[in-house]
């Protein structure tokens, strides 16, 4: 798994890519708590996974609640209907604010 992070305005996308692997997870949350210990308060997951499954999703949410705890906001994009599938069966776009484009994401972040 790869996990790379870039600024975009006043956000930081992570773009989350690869294949996760069920015993080290993806490493999102560790990430996110990092960002976080930097102040980071708009972040986007970008996830651009294969085999992405509902642990996975697991992972997003408990990225969205340390942020919500510490004040930030993060939102979680794809653009892969398999994802999207995940989102919907877990019925977790009720929950996190999740987008199918990048540039969504940023506009919601921005109000």
């Amino acid at each position: 798994m790869k996990l790379t992070e870039r600024i975009v305005g006043d956000a930081v996308v992570v773009d989350v890519e690869g294949r996760p692997s069920v015993s080290r997870g993806s490493g999102m949350v560790n990430v996110v708590e990092d960002l976080l210990k930097r102040k980071v308060r708009a972040i986007v997951l970008n996830l651009r996974v294969r085999g992405f499954d509902s642990s996975c999703m697991g992972e997003a949410l408990v990225c969205h609640l340390k942020a919500k705890r510490r004040g930030a906001a993060l939102c979680v994009v794809s653009d892969d209907i398999k994802i999207w599938d995940v989102i919907k069966a877990m019925q977790l776009d009720r929950v996190l604010d999740c987008h199918h484009a990048e540039e969504g994401a940023l506009a919601a972040l921005r109000n």
